[in-house]
């Protein structure tokens, strides 16, 4: 090998080596804008449609603890007495088991930047594919059937979208078998933070090999205002 091939050579590896590096920096930067982002620093509207059913709430976090989610309609109009007792103590009960807070750590923990395999590059977006990282069991039966792209913007650089799709069917056990399961989540800035836009869940399978199970469901979240939380 002559001298001006391996001078060629070792450019292409420092070049390529500079390249990776930046990749991993931009994934890293875009994850820790969702680190510092808090929802708990931000009231806004919850649109949720379920199997054709759709349900408007709105959160304020500067409210007294069991005031800060409320019921602004269901299907377009003034919900019942027992629809707003069902969707508040759904929305409270929900949002106990998942602090809104550590959603941004959630998410850098379920991604390795190292692991991600680029895709796809333009001036504005970078698309990479990933294997979820469970961080408990009930994650793992799950994520090791599902295949994931990162979508990130460069400028500023923040995560803009997450999707995870089963390529073909599987079994969690207990006789409960998934035909097909979606999820996606799109996120944007806010005011110098990285919130969430839309959360898309598809599920369609069987439970006990009898009950066919078939649930789709989209929660937009709009109307963002910062606020102090409350005590």
């Amino acid at each position: 090998m002559t001298m001006r091939s391996w001078s060629f050579l070792s450019v292409l590896i420092l070049s390529t080596g500079l390249l990776v590096a930046a990749d991993v920096d931009l994934v890293e930067t875009a994850l820790a804008a969702m680190d510092e982002a808090s929802q708990d620093r931000w009231a806004y509207t919850q649109t949720m449609i379920e199997n054709g059913t759709e349900v408007v709430i709105r959160y304020d976090p500067s409210r007294p603890e069991d005031q800060r989610f409320s019921v602004v309609s269901v299907d377009d109009r003034s919900p019942t007495e027992a629809e707003e007792e069902k969707y508040l103590e759904r929305a409270n009960n929900d949002s106990s088991d998942h602090d809104e807070s550590d959603e941004g750590n959630e998410i850098r923990a379920m991604i390795e930047p190292e692991s991600l395999t680029p895709i796809e590059e333009t001036e504005t977006h970078m698309l990479y594919s990933f294997q979820p990282v469970a961080v408990d069991e009930d994650d793992r039966k799950l994520y090791e059937h599902l295949e994931a792209t990162l979508r990130l913007a460069k400028s500023p650089p923040h995560v803009e979208s997450i999707e995870m799709r089963s390529p073909k069917p599987f079994s969690l056990g207990f006789g409960i078998k998934i035909k097909q399961f979606e999820l996606i989540l799109t996120f944007a800035p806010v005011d110098g933070d990285v919130l969430p836009r839309t959360v898309s869940t598809r599920i369609v399978g069987r439970a006990m090999l009898f009950k066919k199970v078939e649930e789709a469901i989209r929660v937009t979240y709009s109307d963002y205002r910062r606020v102090d939380p409350g005590e």
